[in-house]
Formats: C-alpha cells, sequence, structure tokens
C-alpha cells in the first residue's frame, strides 16, 4: 500500500564538513582526556603499592616514594631496581657520590652518553641528588 522507501544510512558522509570536523575534534579531546586520565591513575596506583621486598631499603630508612616514582623510568635501561641483566650498567648498590657525579656530569654533557644526557638534563640537581641516594640504598 505504502510505496517503499529506501532509508539511507550514510546520513553522516551527507554532512556539511564543519559538522564531521567538529565531530572529530570532539572524539580526539575525549580520546586525549581519557588516555591522561589513564596515565595519573596509574601513577597514582604506583604511590600506594608498597616497596618489593628486594627493594627494602636499610632497615629503620624512609623510602622517599618521588624518588621511586622517579626511579622507575630507570628500569627500561638499567633493570628492575638498577640491576641490569644487559651492558648496561646496573646502578643499584652503587656509591651516592658516583652515581650523583656521573649524573651531574651527563646532564652538563660532560660524559660521552647515548640517551643518559637527555634523561638527566629532565631533573633539577636536587632531583638528581635524589635519585642517586635512591639507588645507593638498594641492595647489590
Amino acid at each position: 500500500m505504502f510505496p517503499e522507501t529506501e532509508i539511507d544510512t550514510r546520513a553522516s558522509l551527507h554532512a556539511p564538513e564543519a559538522f564531521r570536523a567538529d565531530e572529530e575534534a570532539a572524539w580526539e579531546r575525549w580520546a586525549w582526556r581519557a588516555m591522561v586520565a589513564v596515565i595519573a591513575g596509574l601513577g597514582l596506583a604506583l604511590l600506594w603499592l608498597p616497596a618489593p621486598a628486594a627493594a627494602q631499603t636499610t632497615p629503620g630508612a624512609v623510602i622517599d616514594t618521588q624518588a621511586r616514582v622517579w626511579a622507575a623510568s630507570c628500569a627500561a635501561c638499567h633493570g628492575t631496581d638498577g640491576k641490569s641483566n644487559s651492558a648496561i650498567p646496573s646502578i643499584n648498590g652503587q656509591d651516592k657520590a658516583v652515581l650523583l657525579t656521573k649524573l651531574l656530569a651527563y646532564k652538563r654533557d660532560q660524559l660521552p652518553a647515548t640517551v643518559m644526557h637527555q634523561h638527566a638534563k629532565g631533573y633539577s640537581d636536587a632531583e638528581l641528588e635524589r635519585l642517586a641516594d635512591h639507588f645507593s640504598r638498594l641492595p647489590k
């Protein structure tokens, strides 16, 4: 009785370009915010984790939580808790003064490196001192 009509399910393809651009921008903003929220949540979750047994420091020593968070990025090359399983040197249990001297030398381009100079430049001298202290307290 009624004539059949074809429904165009591709209506968004006929929308003006400006509308599609706004839609894409909104999606990108949402995706960016979601990614930032996930990363922030993971970062906060790390602060609540207890120190692993292998990372226990001297009895009675205060654990610098922020230094532990910074030290997590060192694990990519130097291994978990500074114990390297490759040609890259282990940094756990080394003398604090030696570690700090090397980190500051990398930061000031006084020691040749492939990437360490770039990492060291991302920290203040005080932050590098806290990192050196953190790794010096870990058992060898």
